[in-house]
């Protein structure tokens, strides 16, 4: 018997090394599962020709079958995770191992909902206070907490519940002014509400408004009343306006405050301001001072002042410093200055002689304050003695030369219009004494009477000299520039003129051209013939007239049967060239 199980264990060994070796393997991948908060039951499936177990790291995770036979070929497990009862994830891990080879269910499951049914809001608090109740639902434990003191929040904290809760805020009366704002914290878990709180201050009691009061310029005292639940102050903004008290405490009962003006010893009106101030309110009383009345008794006025001077004392009063002042220095004022007075007071006024011949005029100003005089003088400026006046000369034709004589205390002038006329000398300073100017007219060669002026000028005084010149005697002379007769043909010449007059030229003959016919003083007339076409000879006659003077020109051309030569001619008798 045993030597036939040795065979067997043989042919079995023999047939075992003749098989090729299984490799090992498993379908199952790393993979995750997640689970809800209330749990979970899940089954996962795969081959492995191994044999198999199965771990898990977490109690509230098991998985069934914990093992399996390679024989089996197929496996299932059934991974089953538990009810999560807190608020926070977890997560666990299911091992697999097949042999040499392994895969890992990786199990996440959420934490249970946090229930909070509290949100942020708003509560306003009056000034006197608050109590609020808030209800809400929590299923965590939760605190409760105020970040000032004046807020207060019970109960601090509670267990979760499935119940309505509540706290309650409470906000203590507020005995200031000013506004204030809390905040009461809540938080369960991960989850908060903010509950601001809000409350007004007390309102300001302050009765006193802005105001205006006049006060006479003898001063002023004047008490005014006003209520304030606050403390405030008083002050004045200027030394000559006083407030008492300064200051006072919050009262439910009326205060006052004393306003004090010093008498106004300027003539200035002034202001000052009382400002009060309660808390955030305050007001203002403004104060309104007259100046005290000016008194000045001189007015604007004209002093008229002889050339040879002036002194002249003017009174006044005046209840201000004052001052004298003149525009000018031949015009002088004493004194320049005074102080205020309640008796009159004078100044004298002083006007230097005028040594000249013009009027002038300058002014004193006197002021005191802002009132202010201006006192006017005028003084005549000294006559002018000129004893030369308007005249007339009556000059011969041959000349005239006249000496004048006058007197003048001013420095003066002469001058004359015309070239043929000269005055010596021209021009004088002043003196007592007599002084002369001579005059001198040229002959006149004109045959024309003229005149000319001689203007003598002493400051605002003048004289007018007048010559009036006889006219010479008119003169024509004339001279032709050739003494032959014309040729038939025709022939252009000229005839010099002299004379000291307006002349005229007529001709008799209208075959004789003549240009210009008329001139003034010396000149040139053109004469030309044309062709004499018949064979007598022809004569015309020109005659030149200036005022009571004349000149002839005969003049005579040839006609065609008497020209022998057509060049020369012999001037008829009797006929000047």
């Amino acid at each position: 018997m045993k030597k036939i199980v040795s065979i067997l264990s043989t042919v079995v060994l023999v047939a075992a090394s003749c098989q090729k070796p299984v490799e090992p393997s498993l379908s199952l991948k790393d993979q995750e599962i997640s689970a809800p908060a209330a749990g979970l039951e899940q089954t996962v499936t795969f081959q492995t020709n191994q044999d198999w177990s199965a771990t898990y790291d977490a109690g509230w995770v098991t998985v069934t079958p914990a093992s399996g036979s390679a024989a089996d070929g197929s496996a299932t497990i059934t991974v089953s995770v538990v009810k999560n009862d807190t608020f926070d994830a977890r997560s666990a891990k299911v091992s697999v191992k097949a042999g040499p080879l392994s895969a890992t269910i990786t199990v996440n499951q959420a934490g249970k909902d946090v229930i909070f049914t509290l949100s942020d809001q708003q509560l306003n608090a009056e000034t006197a206070g608050l109590e609020k109740t808030i209800e809400f639902e929590s299923n965590a434990d939760w605190t409760a907490s105020s970040d000032a003191s004046w807020l207060t929040v019970t109960p601090a904290s509670g267990k979760a519940s499935d119940a309505k809760v509540s706290i309650t805020i409470k906000a203590e009366k507020n005995d200031t002014f000013d506004a204030r704002t809390a905040k009461v914290n809540v938080t369960a878990g991960k989850n908060s509400a903010v509950i601001t709180v809000s409350q007004a201050g007390k309102d300001v009691v302050f009765t006193l408004s802005d105001q205006q009061v006049n006060a006479e310029t003898a001063g002023l005292e004047k008490t005014i009343e006003f209520e304030s639940n606050t403390d405030w102050t008083a002050s004045s903004d200027a030394s000559w306006l006083t407030v008492t008290p300064a200051s006072g405490k919050a009262s439910d009962a009326k205060v006052s405050i004393t306003i004090k003006a010093e008498k106004n010893d300027t003539f200035d009106a002034r202001t000052a301001k009382v400002n009060v101030t309660a808390g955030e309110n305050s007001a203002v009383i403004t104060v309104n001072q007259a100046g005290k009345d000016m008194v000045f008794t001189l007015s604007d006025q004209q002093i008229n002042a002889e050339t040879a001077g002036l002194e002249k004392t003017i009174e006044f009063e005046s209840n201000a410093d004052w001052t004298a002042s003149s525009d000018a220095s031949w015009l002088t004022v004493t004194p320049a200055s005074g102080k205020a007075s309640d008796a009159k007071v004078s100044i004298t006024i002083k006007a230097e002689k005028n040594d000249t011949f013009d009027a002038r005029t300058a002014k004193v100003n006197v002021t005191a304050g802002k009132k202010s005089a201006v006192i006017t003088v005028n003084q005549a400026g000294k006559d002018v003695v000129f004893t030369l006046s308007d005249q007339q000369l009556n000059a011969e034709t041959a000349g005239l030369e006249k000496t004048i004589e006058f007197e003048s205390n001013a420095d003066w002038t002469a001058s004359s219009d015309a070239s043929w006329l000269t005055v010596t000398p021209a021009s004088g300073k002043a003196s007592d004494a007599k002084v002369s100017i001579t005059i001198k007219a040229e002959k006149n060669t004109l045959a024309k009477t003229r005149n000319a002026k001689v203007s003598v000028s002493a400051g605002s005084k003048s004289a007018v000299i007048t010559v009036n010149q006889e006219a010479a005697p008119a003169y024509v002379k004339v001279t032709p520039a050739s003494d032959k007769p014309f040729g038939y043909s025709g022939l252009e010449t000229s005839i010099s003129v002299e004379s000291n007059a307006a002349w005229i030229v007529s001709c008799d003959a209208g075959w004789l051209e003549v240009s210009p016919s008329n001139g003034e003083g010396n000149g040139t007339v053109n004469v030309k013939a044309g062709m004499n076409e018949g064979n007598d000879k022809r004569i015309a006659k020109l005659v030149f007239t200036a005022a009571d003077a004349t000149a002839e020109v005969t003049v005579e051309q040839k006609g065609k049967e008497t020209d022998g030569d057509n060049e020369s001619f012999d001037p008829l008798p009797g006929y000047e060239w």
